[in-house]
């Protein structure tokens, strides 16, 4: 079976507070072939905490877009769910 080319979807996380919530959702995302992250009205992090919980899959977070609220940050999709 062929593996879904899943590069046009993006999870966003909207006022995630905690680091390491980050981190492991970037773990999570990496592990199911996702690797569009979109932060919206999140807080700066500390970044070595990202890190240690997003383990093999920091580059997620490095390459996320931030955007200053929901709106904005869902400005560009035509579905979101």
């Amino acid at each position: 079976m062929e593996e879904p080319d899943l590069g046009d979807y993006a999870i966003v996380l909207c006022g995630a507070e905690e680091a390491g919530n980050v981190g492991s959702a970037c773990r999570a995302m990496k592990t199911m072939g996702l690797g569009r992250l979109i932060l919206a009205g999140c807080p700066e992090y500390d970044e070595k905490r990202v890190a240690m919980m997003a383990v093999h899959a920091f580059d997620v977070y490095e390459r996320a877009l931030r955007f200053p609220d929901l709106a904005s940050a869902l400005g560009g999709f035509s579905l979101a769910a």
